[in-house]
């Protein structure tokens, strides 16, 4: 007889981006990114969109706002994380 085993527990998100701590960004957003693969929020590009931004706080609404995106760039994942990558990872 197989044993399937099934895990019930509730990830937690990451602390709050340190936002006067810009050079931390990619390792707070690699920690983010595997908190939604753990809580399998994968479905929908613009709960994932608003969950970043929920996550990171208050401050990342006012930079989002500067990005100045179309409505239907605001909801793909991969575009607003690349927009937040750009603007704290100085080249």
């Amino acid at each position: 007889m197989a044993c399937e085993f099934i895990a019930t527990y509730q990830v937690s998100p990451p602390e709050h981006f340190t936002f006067s701590k810009p050079d931390e960004w990619p390792k707070w957003f690699q920690s983010f990114q595997r908190f939604k693969i753990a809580s399998k929020l994968t479905e929908k590009e613009s709960i994932q969109v608003n969950t970043l931004i929920y996550v990171m706080g208050n401050e990342a609404e006012d930079i989002f706002k500067y990005f100045q995106m179309s409505a239907d760039d605001e909801k793909k994942f991969k575009t607003v994380s690349v927009k937040f990558s750009e603007h704290f990872v100085k080249r």
